[in-house]
């Protein structure tokens, strides 16, 4: 399993296949529908939904994707949203549904979705988002196949005013991050740190924050000269007997960890084994998907030669998380995305 939040034009995206949201006669619409059938050759792709004719709403099919990137098309028929009394999330997300079932059918290995029935159609995004979220993570937890989800994010500005619940993420930065000069002064999820000592040219998070999670050094017990494989030697019994301890105590079966952390099942196989070096963001979501307290996630990122930083902003949101036993890889990575920090994927 693996759903990636990513911010881009939908019509650009070079997966196997991209989502159009259709109405049921399959014909051009406003926004991302358009933009779709602009890209692809608008000729070419209404002559293939003609030949189709009619799609019922919930439901998806499949064209070829002409000139866009993608190979194929996935035509999701999305509801209407009115008041939200007629069944419109469980169309919803029997779209989302539909639009995956016929992605591994065809024997596709990644596709990518907007943010359906969000745009023309009025979902209010919030809803939108977290229908998404749960139909796009039953799916993939209720499969075998490996499956690469991306959900491209068009408008990041309007994905933000619908995440006030992160209000609570944007005061525990604000009272923890350090930042260049030991102090910060936060304005609003989304919007930059005052950095007085360092800002970037385009005015958004400085440098700390903008560090990769695994890039931060060596926790101060540990000698930094040591390499992995000597830290591996000295430490492996300890760290992946921890992690099989944590592993055994949770009593889910592997599929379940790695869809939980929203990683690969190759990734999994290679840090339970010691094979590879785990970056931290990989232990970091082990620790999400296992329900660690912060005690435990921090011995482990120890034991593997890694520490959070009250200098890094991602650090911080996935402290908070674990703090506060919301463990949920999804919203995780949506606050971490709404940062311009480095997802967990």
């Amino acid at each position: 399993m693996s759903l990636q939040i990513i911010f881009g034009d939908i019509s650009q995206m070079n997966t196997d296949a991209v989502v159009l949201p259709a109405n049921p006669e399959l014909l051009e619409g406003p926004g991302s529908s358009e933009a779709i059938f602009t890209a692809a050759g608008a000729k070419e792709l209404a002559a293939a939904c003609s030949e189709i004719g009619y799609c019922p709403l919930g439901d998806a099919v499949i064209t070829s994707g002409f000139n866009l990137k993608a190979r194929y098309i996935i035509h999701a028929v999305c509801p209407r949203y009115t008041d939200g009394t007629h069944k419109e999330r469980e169309l919803l997300y029997s779209t989302y549904q539909a639009a995956l079932r016929l992605a591994t059918e065809n024997g596709l290995e990644s596709i990518s979705f907007p943010m359906l029935s969000a745009g023309s159609y009025c979902f209010p995004r919030g809803e939108a988002l977290e229908t998404a979220k749960e139909a796009i993570s039953d799916y993939l937890e209720s499969i075998e196949d490996e499956l690469l989800v991306q959900l491209v994010i068009y408008d990041r500005e309007d994905l933000r005013k619908e995440n006030r619940r992160y209000d609570d993420v944007r005061d525990y930065v604000s009272r923890n991050w350090i930042g260049v000069t030991g102090g910060a002064v936060y304005e609003s999820a989304g919007e930059r740190l005052s950095m007085t000592a360092r800002k970037l040219p385009d005015g958004r998070l400085g440098a700390p924050a903008r560090e990769s999670l695994d890039e931060l050094s060596s926790a101060p017990a540990l000698n930094a000269e040591l390499s992995f494989d000597n830290i591996i030697k000295q430490e492996k019994k300890s760290f992946l007997e921890t992690l099989m301890e944590y592993i055994i105590r949770s009593e889910l079966k592997n599929s379940q960890i790695y869809n939980r952390a929203n990683i690969s099942k190759q990734v999994f196989s290679k840090t339970i084994s010691g094979q590879s070096k785990p970056t931290k963001q990989t232990i970091c979501a082990l620790a999400i998907a296992l329900e660690l307290s912060l005690d435990e996630t921090e011995e482990l990122l120890m034991k593997a030669g890694y520490a959070f930083s009250d200098a890094i902003v991602g650090d911080l949101i996935v402290r908070y998380f674990i703090e506060t036993k919301h463990y949920d890889i999804f919203d995780l990575n949506i606050a971490l995305f709404d940062y311009d920090q480095p997802t967990l994927n």
